[in-house]
């Protein structure tokens, strides 16, 4: 189930990044660290109310940041489509534990309103 995420899940949050950090930096992937995401950023995120994220059997499985600011570094670029109304992905990740198993190609979930 996808669902907006709450504060009770930072902790849970935080170890999912930290999880994916590591791994990635055992594939020579030194895009996130043990200082990004941050904690705050992240807290920021769930206050914001742009951070979901993916249960499956009580546990979070994977996260996505769904946002309507869109970087300074983006802006230079010629888009196809009017930018007016547009939600820009962040921190999408999955923890480790269940990469490889299709939870990223999956066409059905269930989207919870909180």
């Amino acid at each position: 189930m996808i669902r907006k995420a709450s504060l009770k899940d930072l902790n849970e949050i935080k170890n999912l990044t930290e999880a994916c950090a590591e791994n990635l930096q055992q594939q020579n992937i030194f895009q996130w660290n043990e200082d990004y995401p941050t904690r705050e950023r992240l807290e920021n995120d769930i206050k914001r109310e742009e951070l979901f994220v993916y249960e499956h059997e009580k546990r979070i499985i994977a996260i996505i940041v769904l946002t309507p600011e869109m970087d300074e570094v983006y802006r230079n670029i010629s888009w196809l489509t009017e930018t007016g109304n547009n939600l820009y992905v962040h921190r999408l990740a999955t923890h480790p534990d269940f990469w490889g198993q299709g939870y990223a190609r999956k066409r059905e979930c269930n989207l919870k309103s909180v």
